[in-house]
């Protein structure tokens, strides 16, 4: 059972991200990591610290081009699940919510509480093969 809602609202220099507690329904300090591989360590320090069971969370990153694909690659690797969520959808949660300003924070929060809904496309590590296929077509 996913204890854990984590919302990654990516951006080029530093992803924000806001950690949902499901069981008591509290959201824990929204932060920054840097793009980088510290900062991925930072996040799964964090989220360690939380539980070392990976099955505990459900990660949701927004698919806005190739700024995520670094940090999701790296989380697969380590075998947390990761869904993708349309940045369409994600700003359209965000607004129901009554939240008209958009900021990193707010952004990863939204993130974190639209995984309560279901249909979410989910991410796995991409086969190579697939991977080379997709740069000759583009």
């Amino acid at each position: 059972m996913v204890k854990y809602h984590v919302g990654v609202d990516v951006g080029k220099n530093r992803h924000h991200v806001s950690i949902r507690d499901m069981p008591t329904g509290t959201l824990h300090k929204t932060f920054s990591i840097s793009c980088d591989r510290t900062g991925f360590l930072k996040l799964v320090s964090v989220l360690e610290r939380l539980s070392p069971d990976k099955d505990d969370f459900l990660i949701g990153v927004e698919a806005c081009g190739p700024y995520g694909v670094t940090l999701s690659s790296f989380l697969l690797s380590l075998g947390y699940k990761l869904v993708e969520i349309n940045p369409f959808r994600a700003s359209q949660f965000r607004k129901a919510e009554g939240k008209k300003a958009k900021t990193d924070r707010i952004d990863a929060r939204s993130l974190s509480a639209i995984l309560s809904l279901d249909n979410h496309k989910p991410l796995s590590i991409p086969s190579p093969v697939l991977d080379n296929l997709k740069e000759l077509i583009h």
